[in-house]
């Protein structure tokens, strides 16, 4: 509607009647609290019900605190004790770009070799014990992200992005201007689905 009210701490800003329809995003799986979501709870599971369910949720309880390799180590440790899946599982490290620099800075002053990993599709990671840490622009500050792709899927009942189909069932409809008809044509695309996990307890934070 053009403002906020009745805000509270840990609210989301969405468009307006979207709040339980968008994506479901991977902070959303991959925590120890339920998304702010209507019904509460992640796929209808709430973490007060479903305690064991939640994800490996390492936090300092929102204060920050220096990165360790030891911190690092420790939501992998989690996966292998405390879900039926283990920390192999993991391919890869999710971070920003303050926290990718912080790691290599860290192997520096430990004088540790940052080897560099290239991954399928050609992007480039720092190795972490053998796992690739990779800088995603999206991630969310002073975060880590261990996610385990056998436990998340994305399910769509559209066979992913595909072209609608107008009201006379074409896919594509040339562009009508005030002089008529122009060279333009319009389409759009959608897609149904959401990110789903059959265990939470399978992937890992740190904050």
């Amino acid at each position: 509607t053009g403002s906020v009210s009745g805000s509270a701490d840990n609210d989301y800003l969405v468009w307006a009647g979207t709040n339980g329809t968008e994506l479901m995003g991977i902070d959303g799986v991959i925590s120890a609290s339920d998304p702010n979501l209507p019904g509460g709870g992640l796929q209808g599971l709430p973490v007060a019900t479903y305690g064991y369910w939640k994800a490996q949720d390492l936090n300092n309880s929102g204060t920050l605190r220096d990165l360790s390799f030891e911190l690092m180590q420790k939501p992998l440790t989690q996966i292998d004790m405390r879900s039926g899946f283990s920390s192999s599982d993991i391919p890869f490290l999710l971070s920003n770009g303050p926290i990718y620099d912080k790691y290599c800075a860290l192997c520096r002053v430990d004088k540790r070799h940052v080897n560099t990993m290239r991954l399928d599709g050609g992007q480039t990671a720092v190795d972490f014990n053998g796992y690739a840490l990779v800088l995603d622009p999206q991630t969310k500050r002073n975060t880590i992200f261990y996610p385990n792709p056998k436990a998340i899927d994305l399910l769509t009942s559209s066979g992913g992005i595909t072209w609608a189909d107008f009201l006379d069932g074409e896919q594509f409809k040339m562009k009508v201007g005030s002089s008529g008809h122009s060279d333009a044509y319009l389409a759009y695309q959608v897609f149904y689905g959401n990110l789903a996990v059959r265990a939470r307890n399978a992937s890992g934070v740190l904050r």
